[in-house]
């Protein structure tokens, strides 16, 4: 049983955000075997026919990360004018469905709780103001040549960001300046394309199983850890993925905008909100070039591709600088940006 309420979020998603109209057909990919996301799937087409939008669901067996991609979904997928993805993004090509189509995709997610959770974080806030306040600190991104992160936990790092685009990532698949493919709820304003050498410093975990764990970081690359047990432990679960060719930290990071979003949701949700707390900052690393990014309408990555590893820690209470322009103080977002 979905939430009443979350047939607003079905407007705001497919009209506003996917930015399908009358006439326009889409696709909702889920995950056999989880009831609550199939509640969902079936709100969403319910509401997509009564604003007569063709929406078909696809049910596809569980996918599991580093699976091929599924080639019935995907062909299914190159038929429709947007996706509303409930089932693991990986399951499409995204290098047919995105580079060569530019279908708009919002990823939703399939987790229990997931009504509740983008109720409080899209019906609750203004994600308009969301995505304006997401593009002038995404701008900031763009127009700065360094960026430094302290906190007063120990993390201490410095990034070249001169020439990369930042992305206001605030979920509206249909915004012609960011990505057509976004992820449900906005915001978490960052840079995702990369160069190597141009990272160096300390990062700690500030929550999670490797609390306390620090990642040394020197040309973009993990060279070390400290922290005690808690390294120790992060070095023995990384292993030797840090030494691949394609392994970047970080290969993405990003600040978190929405007042309403938790590490933690009252159902236990973690997946997607927990990017987006305000002030928060998560760091993360692997392959060097795990999404897509286009900017002003153009990809500015093309050698993209799905990640097979990506993970890293959260930053609390960050104090964030770009060149000398203060964007976070202690974790509270500063304005103007």
């Amino acid at each position: 049983m979905v939430l009443p309420e979350f047939v607003k979020v079905n407007k705001l998603l497919i009209e506003d955000m996917l930015g399908l109209r009358k006439g326009d057909r889409m696709l909702i990919p889920v995950s056999a075997g989880i009831p609550e996301a199939y509640d969902i799937a079936l709100s969403a087409q319910r509401y997509a026919e009564s604003v007569g939008i063709k929406a078909d669901i696809m049910v596809i067996a569980p996918f599991k990360w580093g699976d091929p991609p599924n080639e019935v979904l995907t062909a299914a997928a190159k038929e429709v004018d947007g996706i509303y993805m409930m089932a693991p993004f990986h399951a499409l090509d995204l290098k047919v469905t995105f580079d060569k189509l530019k279908i708009p995709m919002i990823y939703v997610g399939e987790s229990p709780g997931t009504d509740e959770s983008l109720i409080r974080t899209m019906l609750r806030v203004d994600p308009y103001k969301m995505r304006e306040e997401g593009w002038k600190i995404a701008d900031a991104f763009t127009e700065a040549d360094e960026v430094r992160i302290t906190t007063r936990t120990g993390t201490d790092y410095t990034e070249d960001i001169s020439g990369i685009v930042g992305e206001a990532l605030s979920g509206f698949a249909s915004d012609p300046r960011g990505t057509p493919w976004e992820y449900v709820p906005g915001a978490c304003p960052g840079i995702v394309e990369r160069r190597w050498g141009t990272a160096y410093g300390k990062v700690v975990y500030d929550d999670g199983p490797f609390k306390g764990a620090v990642i040394v970081i020197e040309g973009s690359r993990i060279v070390d850890f400290e922290g005690g047990p808690a390294g120790e432990r992060l070095r023995h679960w990384l292993g030797d993925r840090i030494y691949d060719e394609d392994f970047m930290c970080p290969c993405e990071w990003g600040i978190g905008t929405n007042p309403n979003a938790m590490m933690i949701a009252p159902n236990g949700r973690r997946l997607l909100e927990w990017e987006r707390v305000r002030g928060l900052i998560h760091f993360h690393f692997g392959d060097s070039q795990p999404y897509p990014v286009m900017h002003e309408g153009k990809l500015i990555n093309p050698e993209w591709k799905p990640a097979k590893f990506h993970t890293g820690p959260n930053i609390w209470y960050p104090t964030v600088y770009l060149d000398d322009k203060l964007i976070v103080k202690d974790g509270v977002i500063q304005e103007p940006y």
